[in-house]
């Protein structure tokens, strides 16, 4: 280690620092303790630490914090462009206790390296100009940094269930700057806390790491839930335009394309596929295949959690129990995937001739779905720490 232990270090500035820089996020703070817990003892995590936030925000100071903890010969920096394609990058990882990508939010590829990476599965280990000799799991822990969240090929709960989001939103202003420059910059100060820093992040009881972190199948957070809207189209669509209705057997159907408008309009408030190749046309989203489109559901589904059972094929085709097509009278219903409702539960009169119109409605009723303040019911987290 870079730095010397002592049992009675103590830290204040990088534990303010961190409250400010996640927004006064609790959620957030913890997850990052529990990763530089994870960094140093290792184990298995199963996930990958995703930071999202324009420039100036603390991405890359936190970055620089993490590898000034672990030592700079115990970790390695890639982009997942290079992880993905380059079938040599993999071996530069081997031994590290952490690893670094940055620039990622472009990427829009395959991320099986990346799955494997963070999934205990064997990775290959192969130098150039040598002869490839055998695989390695990789026993570190993943830390992904870009502006945006990132996009991939990849829409499946093989993904969805590794990604742990933590927002930086909160700017470092001029006066902020001015103050740490005076005493030599904020990572000096903070570098000074590496040993009170190494007993803050060793003293979190596995348990609650556990707790933090989630298992592979745990319940995922409110921020999770948004992120995958974000990032998933699929999840997005049905957050959109599905309601969770346990006893609802909905039909797949198949794509529209080529057919009349009446065929086309009947279809998207009856049929999965074509409700959901209609949203992608709205928003000039390419869609998912109808082959794979119901093992996405599915998928998205089983993350969060919703019960759903592909029934088998009927002679009307494969129905999908435990969801249905929003409709303009199902503004009651909450959002599957992020839980927020189109109308306010506290308002008890709605003017039904309005609500039962579509949702472009005549803008005057404060009960029309596409006016109503939006609602989240949040997650608790009972773990704190500060």
């Amino acid at each position: 280690m870079p730095y010397s232990f002592d049992p009675n270090a103590k830290l204040s500035v990088i534990k303010q620092w961190l409250w400010d820089a996640s927004g006064k996020d609790l959620e957030s703070v913890n997850i990052i303790r529990a990763f530089f817990k994870m960094a140093l003892v290792g184990g298995e995590v199963q996930k990958f630490l995703e930071l999202i936030g324009s420039g100036g925000t603390g991405k890359s100071t936190l970055i620089r914090l993490l590898v000034a903890f672990i030592g700079e010969k115990n970790h390695a920096a890639t982009d997942l462009k290079n992880l993905e394609t380059n079938r040599f990058e993999a071996a530069a990882l081997y031994g590290k206790r952490l690893v670094l990508i940055s620039d990622s939010s472009r990427y829009g590829g395959e991320v099986s390296t990346l799955k494997a990476l963070t999934g205990g599965d064997p990775v290959r280990f192969e130098k150039k100009n040598q002869q490839q000799s055998g695989s390695f799991v990789f026993d570190g822990v993943v830390v992904i940094a870009s502006n945006e969240a990132i996009q991939t090929a990849d829409y499946t709960s093989g993904l969805i269930r590794r990604r742990l989001p933590v927002n930086f939103n909160s700017k470092v202003t001029y006066s902020d700057k001015q103050k740490w420059a005076a005493v030599g910059g904020i990572e000096a100060v903070m570098h000074k806390e590496l040993a009170g820093l190494l007993n803050w992040a060793t003293s979190m009881p596995d348990a609650e790491v556990k707790a933090v972190i989630g298992g592979i199948n745990g319940q995922m957070t409110q921020t999770q839930r948004d992120h995958l809207v974000e990032t998933n189209k699929i999840a997005a669509w049905m957050d959109d335009n599905i309601i969770i209705e346990p006893n609802a057997v909905t039909y797949v159907g198949g794509s529209m394309k080529g057919k009349t408008e009446d065929e086309t309009s009947l279809a998207r408030r009856e049929k999965l596929y074509a409700n959901y190749e209609s949203w992608c046309s709205d928003g000039a989203v390419h869609p998912v295949a109808l082959q794979r489109f119901t093992a996405n559901i599915t998928d998205v589904c089983d993350q969060l959690k919703i019960d759903v059972i592909a029934l088998s094929k009927d002679r009307n085709g494969k129905p999908i129990k435990g969801i249905a097509i929003r409709g303009d009278h199902h503004f009651n219903h909450a959002m599957p995937v992020t839980k927020k409702l189109l109308c306010d539960p506290d308002k008890k009169l709605c003017d039904p001739v309005v609500t039962q119109q579509s949702r472009a409605g005549d803008g005057g009723d404060p009960c029309d779905p596409i006016n109503s303040p939006v609602t989240i019911t949040p997650i608790q987290n009972d773990v704190e720490y500060f």
